[in-house]
């Protein structure tokens, strides 16, 4: 495990990096990019999960990214929103205990206030991110 100032550094490198990769796109990546993300130091680092809307590195302690997805309906179950006023996501806890699974480490960021990718999913296969903390 990274210690805490490592993870810090990675987050920022990711996010820099990732930046610049979704400019090159026009502003947003689809699924297969992203889950095959790599740093322009080489270093792999998927920055979404195939087949979940959190992303929860080994390398951190906090989760690193979630995808907010408008397409209701039987792939998502979750009861999501954007308030675009407020500019506030209101994102669903996974099924469960808050201290357990994908929870464990989406509750930490919060905790630490660790900045997270949110990834906002308007089309299929279509991935636009951001870049905040979660708030109560």
């Amino acid at each position: 495990m990274l210690s805490s100032e490592e993870q810090a550094l990675l987050r920022l490198e990711i996010f820099a990096d990732l930046e610049l990769f979704i400019a090159s796109r026009g502003g947003f990546a689809s699924r297969d990019e992203l889950t095959t993300f790599t740093l322009r130091s080489g270093m792999r680092m998927p920055v979404i999960d195939r087949n979940k809307g959190i992303r929860n590195p080994a390398e951190f302690d906090a989760t690193l990214s979630i995808v907010s997805a408008s397409d209701k309906g039987r792939y998502n179950v979750y009861d999501d929103a954007i308030d675009r006023e407020r500019g506030l996501l209101f994102y669903s806890w996974a099924q469960g205990p808050l201290h357990a699974g994908d929870n464990r480490k989406l509750n930490l960021a919060f905790e630490q206030q660790a900045p997270i990718i949110l990834f906002e999913k308007p089309l299929a296969n279509v991935y636009v991110p951001g870049i905040g903390v979660l708030a109560p």
